[in-house]
């Protein structure tokens, strides 16, 4: 459900965050993930998923007051943003769902910088032609960025500017970094993007680290085939399940108050909670 990045090569977006090529894991259709099956007798599948990382990590960096502010309320941003682009959005619940899609696509176009042209292909074919909206629409959207998130645009802005003159982006606590040489204008998504897919890279993997470290020890039985993105697959025994659940919850519970995300919280001074979602199935 994410708008594409714009990078003007035909090499792809460099990025900072796990990924799985040939085949691509994170774009496996349903019928193809319905083929992931415990190795054990019974066994089950347990997926976490992070809620919004990278929304939710642009916030923290970014400070942007109107997205720290739906996640401390606990708020639909998808919603928030749908608001901004229709002022009858909650008299009209007819169409309230077709523009709540439009809203979380526009929550990432911006954090993406995309165009209008690229946000109006990416809707369309994402919502299988279902939403058709003028390009002028989008134009309207790429004008309105900078009032509607004022921080975040002035964040990004900075960033351009210091890749622009120091050629090079580095990230607090890992130290990991990325540099820019030359013209930017083919990269510029890549610049505002590299600190957000990193950090929320480096968030799962916090996590991975914490309930691992507590699995493996006691429960080795509970196997971890698969991280993707923000989304990490767990093996295990079906009586086991509750206990891999348990280790899930206790590792982000762990990274929000005295690891990772807790550092950059005082890093940075603000407060942005981590929400995460935990499926199972056979």
């Amino acid at each position: 459900s994410h708008i594409k990045n714009d990078t003007g090569t035909s090499g792809g977006t460099i990025q900072g965050r796990i990924t799985c090529k040939q085949p691509s894991a994170q774009t496996f259709p349903k019928p193809i993930k319905a083929c992931i099956k415990s190795r054990y007798p019974g066994g089950k599948i347990v997926a976490m998923d992070l809620s919004q990382a990278e929304l939710r990590v642009a916030a923290l960096l970014s400070g942007e007051d109107s997205m720290i502010d739906a996640y401390q309320n606990d708020r639909d941003l998808h919603a928030e943003r749908a608001r901004t682009l229709w002022g009858d959005y909650d008299m009209d619940t007819p169409l309230q769902h077709q523009r709540r899609q439009v809203g979380k696509m526009m929550n990432f176009a911006d954090l993406f910088l995309s165009s209008a042209n690229t946000m109006r292909e990416q809707v369309y074919a994402q919502s299988g032609g279902d939403i058709s909206l003028s390009l002028d629409f989008y134009r309207q959207v790429v004008a309105d960025r900078a009032k509607v998130r004022p921080q975040l645009t002035q964040w990004q802005r900075g960033l351009l500017k210091k890749a622009e003159t120091q050629n090079r982006i580095m990230l607090p606590l890992t130290g990991q970094s990325r540099t820019f040489l030359g013209d930017l204008g083919p990269v510029k998504s890549e610049v505002v993007n590299f600190p957000v897919q990193t950090t929320a890279g480096n968030v799962t993997l916090a996590i991975q680290h914490q309930f691992l470290d507590r699995l493996r020890v006691r429960h080795p039985e509970i196997k971890m085939f698969l991280q993707i993105y923000d989304a990490i697959y767990l093996d295990c025994p079906e009586s086991m399940v509750h206990v891999a659940t348990d280790a899930i919850d206790d590792a982000v519970r762990k990274v929000c108050e005295e690891g990772y995300w807790h550092k950059l919280q005082w890093i940075y001074g603000r407060q942005v909670p981590l929400k995460h979602d935990v499926e199972i199935w056979d």
